[in-house]
C-alpha cells in the first residue's frame, strides 16, 4: 500500500528565478504535494510541473488571504500536513494559519514581535538592551523633533514593516531636519511599495551605527535552535543596498561567538518556533547590535545557494520541510567550502545601454551561477525608489577555506562593464549624505 503524500501550504516564494527554482526543487525532492498561496505577480513564470496547487491571494491582506486560503483547502477537500513562509509577508499569515490548523508554526505574538519593527525594538529594550541601539517611536512631526533632538545625527528613520532596508533613510546632519517627516512620509507611501502598508501608523528612529555587518541563520524546532552559519555581509552605503553575502564568516573565532551569543538570546527573547531564522547583526566599537530579526530563512542566495554550496549534502529548504511536517531534521554537516553572493551594480541610475562580460563570466570555473535580473533598456532605480531595481546581475561563487573569496569576486566583477545613460551618480544618493 502506498504511503500518501504530505500536502505542504507554502506562502509566497522567491524573489528571483533561481532562488525560486531551488526553493521548488527542495520540495519536490521531499517528495510534498506543493500548494503554493501567493498574490498573483508571485505565480507568474513558475514551474508549473513542480507546483501542483496554486491559490491566490491578495497582497498585504493577511486575513482576507487567510481566508481565502481556507476556503480553497475546505472546496478542494484537502488536509494541510504542514505549513512555511518563504517571504517576510507571509511570516505572521504562517503563525495564524499554524494556529487554526493546529500545525508547527511559531506563535502569533512571536510572529508579530519580528515583523514589527518596533515590537522588535521594544521586546529588546526589555529582555536583551545591551543588543538593542538608541531607538525612538515617531507619529508626528513634532514626535520626529523631540526624538532627533535626544538621539541626535547621524540617525536613521525606518518604516516599522518594511524588508531589505526598503524605506530607510539616513539622516547625516541637522540641516536636513526640515521638512524630514514630510519627505519621508512620501518615501514609504503605500502607492511606491505595498509593503509601506504594514504598521503605517508609526515609524522609528535610530542611532546611527557604525562598523561591519553580519547575520547569523538557522532554523528553531520544537524549541530547539540549529545556527546554519555566520554570514559576512557587505553594504553598499552609496546606493544604499546589502550586495555581498559570504560564508563562512571570516571573522575571529571570538568575535563569531558573540554573534552567535546575541542571536541566541534575541531569537530566544522573541518566542520564535517551528521555522527558519535569520538575525542581521552590526559590530561596533561598544560591542554588537541586532539590525532586525527575520522569522524565516534568508534570502539574498543564502538559503538556495551558499549554505548547501558550503555545506555539501545540507537543504535549508528540505530542513524547514521536515520542520513544517513536525519532524526535527539532523544537525546541519560540516562547512567544507566557502560560498558567496556578489550584485553588479551599475555606477549610476538611469537607461540600461549595455552588460559586457557576462558570457565569459558564466564560463569562470568558480562560478557557479549567474542570474540577470535586469535586461538593456530597462530603468535603474535606487531600491529606496524601487526595490530590486538597481542591480542587473547576481553572481554565486566557490573557493577554498583558504581563498580570499572577497577579493576572487572583486577580480570577477572587474570583467564586467554595465553601461548606462545616466541620470543620477550613486555617488550623490540625497539620502546619504
Amino acid at each position: 500500500m502506498a504511503i500518501a503524500r504530505p500536502h505542504l501550504l507554502m506562502l509566497h516564494t522567491r524573489f528571483s528565478d533561481l532562488q525560486r527554482r531551488e526553493l521548488l526543487r527542495a520540495a519536490v525532492e521531499a517528495g510534498v504535494h506543493i500548494i503554493l498561496a501567493a498574490p498573483r505577480w508571485w505565480l507568474e513564470n513558475l514551474d508549473h510541473g513542480r507546483v501542483e496547487h496554486r491559490i491566490v491571494i491578495p497582497d498585504r491582506q493577511p486575513e482576507l488571504a487567510a481566508r481565502i486560503i481556507t476556503r480553497w483547502l475546505d472546496t478542494h477537500g484537502i488536509e494541510v500536513d504542514g505549513l512555511m513562509a518563504v517571504a517576510e509577508e507571509s511570516v505572521e499569515l504562517a503563525a495564524e494559519l499554524g494556529a487554526y490548523f493546529g500545525l508547527p508554526a511559531s506563535p502569533v505574538e512571536a510572529a508579530h514581535a519580528v515583523r514589527n519593527k518596533i515590537a522588535t525594538r521594544h521586546l529588546l529594550a526589555q529582555r536583551v538592551p545591551e543588543g538593542n541601539p538608541r531607538y525612538a517611536v515617531v507619529r508626528t512631526p513634532d514626535e520626529l523633533a523631540l526624538a532627533l533632538a535626544e538621539i541626535g545625527a547621524p540617525a536613521v528613520l525606518k518604516p516599522a514593516g518594511s524588508s531589505g532596508s526598503r524605506g530607510v533613510m539616513r539622516v547625516a546632519s541637522a540641516a536636513q531636519f526640515d521638512g524630514l517627516y514630510d519627505r519621508f512620509r512620501a518615501q514609504c507611501a503605500p502607492d511606491r511599495d505595498p509593503i509601506f502598508i504594514w504598521y503605517r501608523d508609526a515609524f522609528l528612529v535610530e542611532e546611527w551605527l557604525e562598523g561591519d555587518e553580519h547575520s547569523v541563520c538557522g532554523s528553531i524546532s520544537g524549541g530547539h535552535i540549529d545556527i546554519w552559519a555566520t554570514v559576512d555581509k557587505r553594504v553598499d552605503h552609496a546606493v544604499p543596498m546589502h550586495c555581498e553575502n559570504i560564508i563562512p564568516s571570516r571573522l575571529p573565532e571570538q568575535a563569531q561567538a558573540e554573534l552567535r551569543d546575541l542571536t541566541l538570546r534575541a531569537v530566544g527573547a522573541t518566542g520564535l518556533d517551528n521555522c527558519g531564522f535569520h538575525v542581521d547583526l552590526i559590530r561596533t566599537p561598544d560591542g554588537p547590535r541586532v539590525l532586525e530579526i527575520g522569522g524565516r530563512a534568508p534570502g539574498e542566495y543564502i538559503a538556495s545557494h551558499l549554505l548547501p554550496i558550503a555545506r555539501p549534502g545540507f537543504s535549508p529548504y528540505q530542513a524547514l520541510i521536515e520542520i513544517a511536517l513536525g519532524r526535527r531534521p539532523p544537525p546541519p554537516p560540516p562547512i567544507r567550502t566557502q560560498a558567496g553572493w556578489r550584485a553588479l551594480r551599475p555606477p549610476n541610475t538611469g537607461r540600461l545601454l549595455a552588460i559586457r562580460g557576462l558570457e565569459k563570466l558564466a564560463r569562470d570555473a568558480a562560478v557557479i551561477a549567474l542570474e540577470r535580473m535586469r535586461r538593456t533598456g530597462d530603468i535603474l532605480t535606487r531600491p529606496n525608489e524601487r526595490f530590486n531595481h538597481f542591480a542587473v546581475a547576481g553572481m554565486i561563487v566557490s573557493g577554498g577555506l583558504d581563498c580570499d573569496l572577497r577579493r576572487l569576486m572583486d577580480q570577477l566583477e572587474e570583467t564586467v562593464t554595465i553601461e548606462v545613460a545616466s541620470s543620477t551618480p550613486t555617488a550623490g544618493n540625497t539620502y546619504l549624505e
